[in-house]
């Protein structure tokens, strides 16, 4: 008895199939380059302005981190920070009801909430001794 090519089962999974022609593409370039992003991405992308940049967008989408979760075996549950982030950020843009909730959980992730006030760098000087008496004439 034959087994099937993991990389031919994939080929056939409907996931991999509702894929855009680029994005198949990248994905096969990424499974067949040991998981190298960048070496997917200059293949792939080599016609953009930043084939790099070009193919990170490509890898970051839900669809596609989906279809290489499939293949890896990977549970879907089993997102990491980036990827939460991500579809978060996703859940942000496209608005809904629910947008205000999504955007304070981001900025919570984020650490934006922890320090609401940005700091002063140590070595920064302080201008208002200065201010004032321009101010003053």
């Amino acid at each position: 008895m034959t087994s099937i090519n993991p990389l031919d089962s994939l080929k056939i999974h409907p996931a991999f199939i509702a894929l855009s022609e680029k994005q198949r593409a990248y994905v096969l370039a990424y499974i067949e380059n040991g998981q190298d992003r960048n070496k997917a991405s200059e293949l792939v992308c080599s016609d953009t302005k930043d084939p790099i940049a070009s193919g990170y967008q490509i890898y970051r989408l839900p669809k596609v981190r989906r279809v290489l979760n499939i293949y890896y075996d990977v549970k879907d549950e089993q997102l990491d920070k980036t990827d939460f982030l991500i579809l978060l950020s996703n859940s942000i843009r496209d608005g809904g009801k629910d947008q205000l909730k999504a955007m304070q959980l981001y900025a919570e992730l984020k650490g934006w909430l922890d320090n609401p006030e940005p700091e002063k760098p140590e070595d920064a000087k302080d201008y208002t001794e200065e201010l004032e008496s321009y101010e003053q004439g």
